[in-house]
């Protein structure tokens, strides 16, 4: 049985890519809530208030673990910041779904089953996530997963 180790990138590299994300994410912020602004969105629905908290809860929660990994990324610190993101976006996306602030009345008749299994693969995978990021702490915990630096 052969094992492999992967190195991780360079302190200097991760944390630019902590800043890009940051960075990102408040770009998105600022094009939903002041310009454009989510309104001019043509199938969005004035029901997308109903769901706009939860949007901007996923983002600042983005924003956050990203700031925080910049001052400690270690495995358990990242672990812990991915599973709070994950269960943030899961609580986001299902919120999307109970109010589905769409209207594609006109459009192809597909696109509601499209958005309605792109937002159940979102669901799906933020479970999954979180299950992964749970056993990753678990792991980190009982030493089988080194303190990498």
């Amino acid at each position: 049985m052969t094992i492999t180790t992967t190195r991780r990138p360079r302190t200097q590299v991760r944390r630019f890519g902590y800043v890009v994300a940051v960075l990102v994410n408040l770009t998105l912020a600022w094009l939903i809530a002041v310009w454009p602004g989510w309104e001019v969105v043509p199938f969005l629905t004035a029901e997308t208030t109903e769901v706009l908290p939860f949007v901007y809860a996923s983002i600042a929660t983005g924003v956050l673990v990203n700031l925080v990994y910049v001052a400690d990324d270690r495995p358990a610190v990242k672990a812990t910041g991915e599973l709070v993101n994950v269960l943030v976006g899961f609580v986001s996306v299902t919120r999307i779904w109970q109010v589905f602030p769409f209207d594609l009345d006109g459009q192809w008749v597909g696109w509601e089953w499209l958005i309605y299994i792109a937002l159940a693969l979102g669901v799906f995978g933020t479970a999954i996530g979180a299950i992964v990021q749970v056993v990753t702490l678990v792991r980190i915990a009982s030493g089988q997963q080194g303190q990498r630096r």
